[in-house]
């Protein structure tokens, strides 16, 4: 009986922390791991693809937000039902592709990451050109 009790909180535990159904991979910690471990850049082109519609997204802090990026070039970003930030993005060929955003919140200082794809060919993450930091991991929302 204690090991159901065990099996079932562990199951719990584990469902609530999924966001989406699913957790988010572990990405490499920087950009320069993300190219060694062989993932691959994504493209200008694949960036204007991706980058439209609704997208679930986590930041360096353990933070899950819903992002949506309209195709006029506005995004806005929410948590649950409250809205965390708004403002507007763009795809540049700034460090051979990057997405930018201009957040009002942050006072409209430009933001811009490089990105490279998961493994499973779903998730990308994002990284800082400047120093390589990790920035935020990104997949569809689901629907």
């Amino acid at each position: 009986m204690r090991e159901l009790r065990f099996l079932t909180a562990v199951f719990c535990f584990s469902a609530a922390a999924a966001v989406g159904g699913q957790d988010f991979p572990e990405p490499p910690a920087d950009s320069a791991s993300a190219e060694a471990s062989g993932l691959k850049r994504v493209t200008i082109d694949e960036l204007k693809a991706a980058f439209v519609g609704a997208r679930e997204e986590r930041n360096p802090r353990g933070e899950s937000h819903l992002a949506h990026y309209r195709a006029d070039g506005g995004i806005e970003l929410r948590s649950g039902s409250s809205l965390i930030d708004r403002g507007s993005f763009s795809i540049t060929a700034q460090r051979g592709g990057s997405l930018c955003l201009m957040l009002d919140r942050q006072m409209n200082q430009r933001l811009c990451s490089i990105w490279f794809a998961a493994p499973d060919n779903v998730h990308l993450y994002g990284y800082n050109p400047g120093d390589g930091k990790f920035r935020a991991i990104s997949r569809p929302a689901p629907r």
